[in-house]
């Protein structure tokens, strides 16, 4: 039988900053109810009540009270009752939704419709109905702070850690796969994931997991370690050895063709298809995966890579396990897989060092996941742009551009020396600082200078552009052959930037530089150029033959060769691209 008590009891509870048990005060007031008697804090506290009770059960209060000047938004209340007590049904007045755990720990959150804002200085109140005998709570917390408003005591306890690699000898280029398992008194924060002193990846969910692609170039003992953290700042390590024994060459790491031809897959299809990875032509002998992008959510510089998903590519989607089967296939065939950094879309800056190593480390996390042969540059839409004042091609000071080169020299550290590195900026970021050195015109180019000794292949996007002028003082219009040849014949023998002949851009090696171009009428905006047009171009360059009215200062007869947006737009227009291009490279000198 259910009997209320004459009077409303009270019964108040102050929890100690560790989370133990502190005996409940009962007060009783003229008002018939009792309320906790709360120490003065200046941090958010909440506080335990009755309302009334009776033989079977209470009536239970939770207040909130916020001291600050600033209304907290959102909030999460954990705590567990003292002996039987137990809260049923769902929780009415601020509160909304209750859960509870093996442990006994409840968990309150607001409701959806006022009660998850504290207001600065004021409060709000949860009420419940209870099961047993109300004698408090204990390891209470509010937003993960003790309930009592105390500071909690400093966290010295390091977290456990172990790992695991798998396997643990390699005798074939492949994939290591380590995972850890991480605990702690209050939580595992991260793990990170090295080899040797090379940051491979961080996770910070459990299961705690991450993936190092291994070549010859790996060949010895190599020691792997994992590293947890907790919040305080506590770490501890775990390390596995790998005993790397590969013969030969790894698959995909050998010489470029003289000549070749360079495409970008897209991981979106934008009326061009889907193409798995498998399916790329044979044609192509670089693919650029487009593209590594700013992560969403993350923290400056951080860059995600994501494939297409089944509701935007449908039943062409393909799983990971696929995709990366299809990328070993490729480069059993001799071609590099590379991930492309940016596109349209992305704008990507590495204007601090935080942001750089930020960069340096998902990068990194993209390339051996994938197990890529290197790092493309398609930065566009502002996202190079030299400072005022910075005009010194062998001294750049621009942040932006300054961490990115060393960025890209720490990426090529961890890789090794098979790295390939190319980059697809946009005219007015290279040729443009031909007539206009600073902001984005001429960005690229102390980038270019600084990395010339890492640089695979500049491919220059010869589309999308204005006309621009050449060496020899004249104007050139995209999508013909003069157009390209004296763009590309400028890479190769140089030019003074912004007209100051104390400051030139030395040209690279032919075999550094491909002419970029799209693979068709649908691919960009402007600057198509038929085939025919394309092949004249290259006759000039490398041959000296079919030269219209520019001429180049020399013969670059090792000229590396075409690149296009894109593989799908190619695939999707029959192979109007490559299948124009691929035999005509391979009869070039």
């Amino acid at each position: 039988m259910r009997t209320r008590l004459g009077s409303i009891l009270a019964l108040g509870l102050l929890l100690s900053a560790c989370g133990q048990e502190n005996t409940a005060q009962v007060s009783s007031t003229r008002s018939g109810g009792s309320a906790l008697q709360a120490q003065a804090s200046t941090t958010p506290t909440a506080t335990f009540s009755t309302s009334s009770a009776w033989d079977s059960g209470f009536g239970g209060v939770i207040t909130l009270r916020n001291p600050t000047a600033t209304a907290i938004k959102g909030w999460t209340l954990k705590f567990r009752f003292n002996g039987n007590a137990a809260l049923t049904g769902t929780p009415w007045g601020a509160g909304g939704a209750v859960s509870k755990d093996s442990t006994g720990l409840y968990a309150i959150t607001p409701n959806t419709w006022g009660g998850d804002t504290i207001p600065a200085g004021g409060a709000v109140t949860v009420s419940y109905d209870g099961t047993g005998t109300f004698s408090g709570v204990n390891t209470c917390t509010l937003n993960g702070n003790p309930c009592d408003g105390t500071t909690p005591p400093a966290d010295t306890t390091a977290p456990t850690v172990s790992v695991t690699a798998n396997p643990t000898g390699v005798t074939a280029a492949g994939t290591v796969n380590l995972s850890a398992a991480a605990s702690d008194n209050v939580g595992v924060t991260k793990v990170e994931f090295y080899r040797g002193a090379i940051l491979l990846s961080t996770d910070t969910t459990s299961p705690y997991t991450a993936a190092d692609s291994v070549t010859s170039a790996q060949n010895g003992t190599q020691t792997y370690v994992a590293k947890a953290f907790d919040a305080a700042g506590n770490t501890r390590s775990a390390s596995a050895n790998v005993t790397v024994n590969i013969a030969g060459t790894t698959p995909g790491t050998g010489a470029l063709p003289r000549h070749a031809l360079i495409g970008y897959w897209h991981n979106f299809d934008n009326g061009s298809g889907y193409v798995r990875m498998k399916d790329v032509d044979p044609g192509w002998d670089i693919i650029n995966l487009s593209f590594a992008e700013n992560k969403p959510g993350g923290a400056e510089g951080e860059v995600a890579f994501t494939l297409c998903p089944p509701a935007s590519c449908g039943a062409n989607a393909e799983s990971e396990a696929d995709f990366i089967a299809g990328i070993r296939g490729q480069q059993a065939k001799g071609k590099k897989v590379l991930i492309s950094l940016g596109g349209a879309n992305a704008h990507i800056q590495l204007n601090t060092t935080l942001a750089r190593d930020n960069f340096v480390r998902t990068m990194g996390d993209i390339i051996s996941r994938y197990g890529l042969n290197g790092l493309d540059i398609d930065l566009e839409g502002g996202s190079l742009a030299l400072n005022s004042g910075d005009t010194d091609l062998n001294n750049p000071t621009t942040p932006a551009v300054v961490n990115l080169i060393a960025a890209v020299k720490s990426l090529k550290a961890r890789f090794g020396s098979g790295f390939v590195l190319t980059m697809a900026p946009e005219t007015a970021y290279v040729q443009g600082g031909y007539s206009s050195y600073g902001g984005i015109w001429g960005a690229y180019l102390p980038l270019i200078h600084k990395l010339r000794d890492e640089l695979t292949v500049l491919q220059v996007q010869h589309y999308n552009t204005g006309s621009l002028v050449g060496t020899d003082g004249r104007t050139y219009t995209p999508g013909t052959a003069d157009f390209h040849v004296a763009m590309t014949d400028m890479l190769i023998t140089g030019f003074a930037l912004g007209g100051n002949p104390q400051n030139v851009f030395p040209g690279l090696r032919p075999d550094q530089v491909a002419i970029g171009l799209p693979s068709g009428t649908r691919s960009a905006s402007s600057g198509y150029t038929a085939p025919a047009e394309v092949q004249k171009a290259l006759n000039c360059l490398t041959r000296a033959v079919d030269c219209g009215a520019y001429r180049p200062a020399k013969t670059a007869p090792s000229l590396r060769g075409l690149m296009s947006w894109s593989i799908n737009w190619d695939r999707a227009d029959g192979l109007n691209f490559s299948g124009a291009h691929r035999t005509f490279l391979n009869n070039l000198p």
